[in-house]
């Protein structure tokens, strides 16, 4: 009798065991945690992935998952993970921009009523087109004092796509040249303490957007971002009123900023309300006063 009552036992405690586990397993998924996310919102993320309500988390599969997440132009990577009983969390890698696009008005991926409240995209790297925004959007945005590069005329604009541009390849050339220049002088400047007065201005990303032309293909211009609200010493005037543009050439980016970091303390005391820097010439400087 106590055999065969043990053996009751025995089966009961399967028997539940088993019912519990499908009821572990046959939850519907009920929460969705997302991070990562920058660029994109968090519905946007959801509507990509394809996640429905009521779909059971053990029917899911993380790699189908992924797959479509990575086939929006924003998402880089992703890792999905199933938390059983109802719970999957969905971690995301974006493409980081790195500079504004401003598109011309020729293109034809707008409609007339459209185009005048979607100027910029977001790229990135190998020029990378990630995401529209409106004007209205870009002043909320933090990334409205990424780099802007204007003057490019392109036939239509697909996101997620490259461009394959020369000249606009030419301008994130010089862009990395002078972002690695600023940080390395920055780096310096940090390790010995000393601040020289009159050196070369080292450009905060987050408050001085730099202004990048290639509407020259062989001619980039930089409008410097130098801050009009600065004093000039002994003046109650400001430092400067107007940005200064510098013209770059196409090649020798380097050597240019190198020259233009040497010549501008003297010229910006001279001409305080100095326009243009032609920097294209060997062994010569043009000015515009």
């Amino acid at each position: 009798f106590i055999g065969f009552c043990g053996l009751i036992f025995i089966l009961w405690l399967v028997g539940g065991s088993v019912w519990v586990g499908q009821w572990f397993f046959q939850q519907p998924l009920s929460r969705v945690n997302i991070k990562g996310n920058l660029l994109l919102k968090d519905a946007d993320v959801l509507f990509a992935s394809g996640l429905r309500q009521g779909q059971r988390l053990i029917d899911l599969n993380p790699y189908q998952v992924a797959a479509r997440l990575q086939t929006h132009p924003i998402v880089q990577k992703t890792d999905i993970r199933r938390k059983f009983p109802d719970e999957i969390h969905l971690i995301i890698s974006e493409h980081q921009p790195v500079a504004l696009l401003q598109l011309s008005q020729q293109t034809n991926v707008f409609s007339s009523a459209s185009l005048s409240k979607t100027k910029y995209v977001l790229i990135g790297n190998n020029q990378r087109l990630l995401k529209l925004l409106t004007f209205d959007e870009l002043r909320d945005s933090p990334y409205k004092n990424l780099p802007l590069i204007n003057g490019l005329t392109v036939p239509s604009v697909t996101l997620g796509s490259s461009l394959d541009s020369p000249v606009l390849e030419r301008g994130l050339r010089f862009l990395e040249t002078f972002q690695t220049m600023a940080a390395a002088q920055k780096a310096e400047l940090q390790n010995t303490q000393i601040k020289l007065e009159g050196q070369f201005r080292i450009v905060d990303w987050s408050s001085q957007p730099i202004h990048i032309d290639i509407s020259d293909p062989l001619n980039l211009k930089i409008n410097w971002p130098l801050n009009s609200s600065e004093l000039q010493p002994g003046s109650p005037e400001p430092l400067r009123t107007v940005p200064l543009t510098i013209q770059m050439g196409s090649r020798d980016f380097g050597e240019r900023l190198r020259t233009f970091q040497n010549i501008y303390p003297v010229l910006g005391k001279q001409y305080p309300g100095l326009k243009s820097i032609d920097l294209r010439y060997k062994n010569r400087v043009m000015l515009v006063p």
